[in-house]
């Protein structure tokens, strides 16, 4: 995904969050449509749908952490969403599920390692009948320790 691409996705991420706040709306509603409605641009757009989702759902969790969300309900509700876009969209949505679950992850433990177990454990496995498997995690878990 090239750069302006990138700066979409942010910018987009932060206006829904924004828009979320101001009006007391539901993070998690707002982390589901905000994934689906990357996923569906960017493939209408002929873009890199998986980066996308996964820069999306980083920069949702990033922010629900800086907010005191619950990290875990935001990654769930934002695999929710790109499931539901994926297949409105014909993207495999076990791949579109699995790169949000990838970004949520990587933001949690950005925060904390507790935080991205929570989050590994809240976004993978078994989400609407769709099998999410995340990449990635913390240094130490790719150290094998």
């Amino acid at each position: 995904m090239g750069l302006a691409a990138e700066e979409s996705v942010v910018q987009v991420t932060r206006g829904a969050i924004e828009g979320t706040r101001e009006i007391g709306g539901a993070f998690t509603t707002a982390a589901q449509g905000t994934v689906s409605g990357v996923i569906v641009a960017v493939a209408a757009t002929g873009g890199d749908v998986l980066t996308a989702a996964r820069d999306t759902a980083r920069q949702l969790v990033s922010s629900a952490a800086n907010t005191g969300e619950d990290l875990g309900q935001v990654a769930v509700s934002a695999d929710r969403g790109s499931i539901e876009a994926a297949r409105n969209v014909g993207v495999d949505a076990e791949q579109a599920a699995s790169a949000v679950a990838t970004g949520a992850i990587e933001a949690a433990y950005d925060v904390s390692d507790a935080a991205g177990d929570a989050v590994r454990n809240a976004a993978t496995g078994t989400i609407q009948g769709v099998r999410v498997v995340a990449r990635g995690g913390s240094d130490r878990e790719q150290a094998g320790s």
